[in-house]
């Protein structure tokens, strides 16, 4: 006769462990880590229209933004999205800070990202998602839809939440 006891607790811990992977979580500053500190400054243009959609990570949805994700269309959809903003071609981004999603085995960079020339979204924290290689030439942002305008980081620059 097989036992099945054992088999069953594995798959039961196995099946946790995947769903906190799952999990939206709020993300990890990694701004004053060495490899991104010297990211901080650097200042990019859009090079077509970009959407700007505000994201609730709450469970039950509610209307609290934590953060602004900025993306090409369609974006995303669902109830985790409180709002969607278009915005044109041509918009002056400062990379601010640096975040990594820490999840056990999907882990991701995003950017925090303030606006040059207005105030737009000043309320909140805007990230985008690094898809690429950080040290390429357009420091890890997509070559079609950015196109990198300054890079003034300097050593010691300070991250998002540093005094």
């Amino acid at each position: 006769m097989i036992n099945f006891k054992y088999p069953i607790i594995v798959v039961f811990f196995a099946s946790i462990l995947l769903l906190l992977g799952c999990a939206p979580q709020k993300y990890k500053n990694v701004s004053n880590e060495e490899q991104y500190r010297a990211l901080l400054g650097t200042e990019f243009k859009s090079k077509v229209e970009l959407l700007g959609l505000g994201v609730t990570f709450d469970a039950n949805y509610n209307q609290d933004v934590d953060y602004v994700f900025i993306m090409t269309k369609p974006g995303i959809s669902g109830p985790e999205v409180v709002f969607k903003e278009k915005l044109p071609k041509g918009v002056n981004l400062k990379l601010v800070g640096v975040l990594e999603s820490g999840r056990l085995f999907n882990n991701r960079l995003f950017y925090v990202l303030k606006f040059i020339d207005n105030e737009l979204f000043d309320e909140y924290t805007v990230i985008v998602k690094v898809f690429n290689d950080i040290n390429n030439p357009n420091k890890g942002l997509g070559e079609d839809e950015f196109e990198l305008i300054r890079n003034e980081a300097k050593e010691g620059s300070k991250g998002v939440g540093d005094n």
